[in-house]
């Protein structure tokens, strides 16, 4: 479910992604992989 859940801020919000994979430290998620993870959910949806 984190995959649908870290960029939540980021499309409702607008935060920068920077700041949300920052924030993520000991989980893992880099800033590129939330940047997968958006472009996959633009071009599909949940």
């Amino acid at each position: 479910m984190a995959r649908y859940e870290l960029p939540a801020p980021h499309l409702h919000e607008g935060a920068p992604l920077a700041r949300l994979a920052a924030g993520q430290g000991e989980s893992g998620v880099t800033y590129r992989t939330l940047q997968r993870w958006l472009a996959a959910y633009r071009r599909g949806g949940l």
